[in-house]
């Protein structure tokens, strides 16, 4: 224009050069001032299109295997006309007979900017979670497991569970309730619920029956386990295998009850004797002199269920002797009811010479 040159350019944004570069949006306005310190300004205003979307969309497989599947794309902004470019390759707005997966379409407008949008073809009747649970084996063992798999999915496929856990397989179980849910690469969901149970807890539950009469060494012992898993296995102290062992002397018979998930419980069986003569105690006084026979004798027993004769080697049948003289001195307690005999008492009379 007119003006004496040279010329000073000064701009709003600060710059001082005649030419402005990589604008963005918005108003500039410059300053121009000649060699006589005339000054103009021009004020531009810059537009840029509105912002580029794909738009894409998608259709999901309509049977088991049909891969077809459909995606498209319907750009909006920026400025046409669009190319399009799909990471299979195609090259169209639109794409058919697709397997289920995940389509990624980048637009181009005719300024070459570009934008990109992920869709997803989903597998036929998305997909379902199934599982498998084993129990624990045994009473608080907490050695359940839950074994899940994603039907219907495509891989990579993700599982997040209520504890945490991002496996298919739970190992180290207490018992509970556990939820998971399976995600396939298409976004499809499963979800699945388990239970976690145990048995009850194992007793071994041993009985027995005393012997019946003295040395008759035929007392029972027997085990009905309860709890646990049946059926059981049975191993007591005397050898024996079975569930019921009879003939069994006085004694402590121990046993271990095993079930069929190898869980174990210890239990004791007391076969108590048949004793011909109860509790008793005995006891004497010597002589004072020798050929005094001012000494006695005392049997004192406590039995009375039973009726018991006594019979001393003097052939008294009393309890208690009286007027002894030194010498031996035995005495037989018999049992009428049991029809057994104990000769529980045998002592000497040695009173100090005078």
């Amino acid at each position: 224009g007119n003006g004496a040159p040279p010329y000073e350019y000064l701009w709003n944004n600060g710059s001082t050069n005649p030419i402005l570069p990589n604008l963005c949006a918005g108003t500039y306005t410059a300053f121009v001032v000649d060699d006589d310190g005339c000054t103009v300004s021009e004020t531009y205003v810059l537009t840029e299109p509105s912002q580029l979307f794909p738009g894409a969309g998608s259709t999901d497989e309509t049977a088991a295997d049909a891969n077809d599947g459909t995606a498209w794309a319907a750009p909006s902004g920026g400025a046409g006309p669009y190319t399009y470019h799909w990471n299979n390759n195609s090259t169209d707005s639109l794409i058919t007979d697709l397997p289920p997966g995940n389509y990624t379409v980048t637009v181009t407008d005719a300024n070459s900017c570009s934008a990109s949008q992920t869709v997803v073809v989903h597998i036929f009747g998305c997909t379902t979670l199934d599982g498998i649970v084993s129990h624990n084996t045994c009473f608080e063992s907490c050695d359940g497991t839950i074994t899940v798999t994603l039907n219907n999915a495509m891989l990579p496929i993700t599982y997040q569970w209520d504890n945490g856990s991002t496996g298919a397989v739970l190992t180290g179980l207490c018992i509970g309730t556990y939820s998971v849910t399976g995600t396939d690469a298409t976004g499809c969901a499963g979800f699945g619920y388990f239970v976690i149970e145990q048995p009850l807890p194992l007793n071994a539950n041993a009985s027995n029956t005393d012997e019946t009469e003295p040395d008759a060494d035929d007392g029972t012992a027997w085990s009905v386990p309860l709890g646990g898993t049946s059926p059981y296995s049975y191993l007591w102290s005397n050898g024996s295998t079975d569930s019921l062992i009879v003939d069994l002397a006085p004694g402590v018979y121990f046993l271990t009850v095993t079930d069929d998930n190898g869980c174990t419980d210890l239990d004791i069986a007391s076969i108590s004797p048949v004793l011909c003569i109860g509790n008793h105690t005995f006891t004497y006084i010597e002589p004072t002199c020798h050929n005094s026979c001012d000494g006695s004798a005392l049997a004192m027993v406590s039995d009375p269920n039973n009726v018991l004769s006594y019979l001393w080697n003097t052939g008294d049948t009393t309890n208690f002797l009286n007027n002894l003289c030194d010498g031996a001195y035995s005495l037989t307690i018999t049992n009428e009811n049991l029809g057994c005999t104990d000769q529980s008492f045998t002592f000497e009379l040695d009173p100090p010479d005078s």
